[in-house]
């Protein structure tokens, strides 16, 4: 899985997916994805300064509800892991290169589900965000 697909994954889960690089004037080239102005998944572009990692610049930033996140870590050491610079209760970085397309779909949908979930009703409505049942909190 290569930089492109994962930001094909996170675009396709709803047409009004917002992409953008916050802190590009910073000399930052990371790519956000926003819904209603919330990030939902953050994603590090390879040999940029966010990369904390020199042997694996493959790093995406995904919400997580704080059972589902400890859990992750567990399953997946060293590949999950609390995310730097960001509240380490609900937010993982993941090493999207050494997990399974699928996995990852997976994970990017649960983040944008966390964030969505924590819309206004009115916001979810106009942006046609419908609750699955294992998203609720």
């Amino acid at each position: 899985m290569d930089i492109e697909q994962v930001r094909e994954i996170s675009l396709s889960i709803n047409p009004h997916i917002e992409e953008c690089s916050p802190f590009a004037e910073l000399g930052h080239p990371d790519i956000a994805f926003k819904i209603a102005g919330k990030i939902f998944a953050y994603l590090c572009v390879p040999d940029g300064p966010s990369c904390h990692h020199a042997d694996d610049s493959s790093l995406i930033v995904l919400k997580s509800d704080p059972d589902k996140a400890l859990e992750l870590r567990d399953r997946y050491v060293n590949v999950v892991e609390p995310a730097w610079h960001w509240n380490k209760k609900y937010w993982n970085q993941v090493h999207y290169r050494e997990l399974p397309s699928a996995i990852l779909h997976e994970l990017i949908e649960h983040s944008f589900n966390q964030v969505a979930a924590k819309l206004p009703k009115k916001t979810k409505i106009g942006l046609g965000i419908v609750e699955s049942r294992s998203d609720k909190a």
